[in-house]
């Protein structure tokens, strides 16, 4: 009898089970001989930071285990791992983490509370120009603002409340945007105006300027501000404290643009020097050029530019007259030249670059447009957007 015997099959499986590298991705293998079970899982995950003063980083950990069983027990487990790190991703990508970054732990203000920041900035810039001290933001006399924006809303109405304790602006502004939001810094602009129809050094016979007034009061020392809205109608109620616009005390607590002058001998004060003009910091030239600049724009005309030689030269005349105590104009100048000069008790006040140009662009009103002027009354304009 002839005996046939079968080739020999070769094992579907590596020989060795540590042999991970003959394995595909996901295999199940059964040997019905041994009735042993392998199973071969793979774990990918990605992780990403930022650390500070790095760039961000893309990390991929790959973890494959490969198990034996015998019936229901385990027989053999190998586990491998392999990190690879990417220092170079994709702009998009780290742009998300970048916001994902400054978003954490960051409260964001409400939409009352940004407000209130912007309006109480405006306040504060213009009352710089003018040389008064800044106002202070103060909560109680918030809620007393929002009632009384509340209650006109509901009204329909504008006018004053009978709070005599605080001083009051209102404003009101309405659009068919839905999307239309109005920024503190509107209102407080369209108070202060009105600069153009007041009266300085004397006390006005009504108050036409009253919202003006009220901005730069000087004994004015805290604000609470607040809107209300509905149907594209925003109200805006701002209140002061001490109260402004008390009638004979206008003069003394309205400044001109600047500040103040003294009843000294061409207007300086005893002692010039008193002034601190903190002339090192950059952004008093870069304030000083861009309101030339933004006057000359008005009229059609080129803008200035920056020149360091002038600049020396012009800080030197100014040291000059700060000795002097004087004013007076430099002798056989080869330039134009406007001369501005203010004080302030503020230990603190700090000069900005946009207050002398703000008050020699006032003298537009004095000036004769279309014709040679008799006499140089708005010399100091006619200088600012000579062309």
């Amino acid at each position: 009898m002839d005996t046939c015997k079968s080739k020999r099959r070769r094992p579907e499986f590596p020989a060795s089970l540590t042999d991970l590298h003959r394995l595909g991705k996901n295999i199940h293998g059964h040997d019905g001989s041994s009735r042993i079970v392998m199973v071969r899982k793979t774990d990918q995950r990605t992780f990403t930071s930022i650390q500070n003063g790095q760039e961000p980083k893309l990390e991929t950990i790959t973890r494959e285990t490969i198990e034996t069983f015998r019936g229901q027990r385990t027989e053999c487990k190998f586990t491998t791992e392999k990190k690879d790190c990417q220092n170079q991703l994709p702009n998009e990508f780290v742009y998300k983490l970048e916001q994902i970054k400054n978003t954490n732990g960051v409260k964001k203000r409400s939409p009352i509370m940004e407000f209130q920041q912007q309006c109480l900035a405006a306040h504060n810039e213009y009352r710089q120009r003018h040389g008064v001290a800044p106002l202070k933001l103060n909560k109680e006399i918030c809620a007393v603002s929002q009632s009384w924006a509340n209650t006109l809303i509901k009204r329909h109405s504008l006018e004053h409340s009978r709070n005599d304790k605080y001083g009051e602006n209102i404003y009101c502004v309405t659009s068919s945007s839905p999307n239309f939001a109005p920024k503190g810094s509107d209102a407080v602009k369209s108070w202060y105006d009105e600069v153009k129809v007041h009266a300085f050094g004397v006390e006005p016979k009504y108050l036409s300027s009253g919202h003006f007034t009220q901005v730069v009061w000087r004994e004015s020392t805290e604000i609470g501000v607040a809107f209300a809205k509905t149907n594209g109608r925003y109200i805006v109620v701002a209140n002061y404290f001490p109260a402004g616009n008390v009638v004979g005390c206008f003069t003394k607590n309205v400044p001109p643009l600047g500040g103040f002058k003294t009843e000294t001998t061409n207007g300086l004060t005893p002692k010039l020097s008193n002034l601190t003009l903190k002339s090192t910091q950059s952004n008093f030239e870069i304030d000083f050029l861009n309101a030339h600049n933004e006057y000359r724009q008005r009229h059609g005309v080129p803008p200035l530019k920056l020149d360091r030689k002038l600049s020396k030269y012009s800080t030197e005349w100014a040291q000059i007259l700060s000795n002097k105590n004087n004013l007076e104009h430099r002798k056989n100048c080869s330039y134009g030249e406007n001369i501005f000069c203010m004080y302030s008790t503020d230990p603190n006040f700090t000069l900005t670059g946009r207050a002398p140009v703000d008050q020699w662009y006032q003298e537009i009103k004095d000036h004769p447009f279309g014709r040679e002027p008799h006499n140089l009354k708005s010399g100091h304009f006619t200088q600012l957007v000579w062309r």
